[in-house]
């Protein structure tokens, strides 16, 4: 779709992409002849993009080049469902992997954790050390 890769030369052009464009739109769920007709209008005249070729780069960005993505997804489902821990309902396991390839690194986490329970212990100690001073003065 990126006119960048488009060859020079009209002669070259005039057939380039037509069954790429029609097997995409087969695919996303499009008119194909309707996507055709709109990318050649697009091409060869300078039309603006009809409604279906609108909608057709968008699928085209949205797409994965590779599948590195989906691969680190079963890695992580691999990594969290193991022998230990094969009794997971699907919802628990659709949050561990959420935060898994969406949260923040791990240690950031220790981190977090760290830092309030600590805030947490030093909060009770001075609530425990002014209940102990009140009892005392009564």
């Amino acid at each position: 779709m990126d006119q960048h890769f488009w060859p020079k030369e009209r002669a070259d052009l005039v057939l380039f992409g037509d069954c790429e464009v029609g097997m995409l739109a087969k695919l996303v769920g499009e008119s194909a002849p309707d996507a055709v007709s709109e990318f050649r209008d697009w091409k060869l005249q300078g039309h603006h993009q009809g409604e279906t070729m609108k909608r057709l780069v968008i699928a085209s960005n949205t797409f994965l080049l590779t599948s590195a993505e989906c691969e680190r997804g079963f890695s992580a489902c691999n990594d969290t469902n193991d022998q230990t821990r094969n009794r997971l309902h699907a919802t628990s396991l659709n949050a561990l992997l959420f935060v898994d390839l969406n949260g923040p690194p791990y240690r950031n986490l220790i981190q977090c954790h760290t830092y309030s329970h600590g805030l947490r212990e030093n909060i009770g100690r001075q609530h425990r050390g002014s209940l102990d001073l009140d009892h005392n003065l009564l």
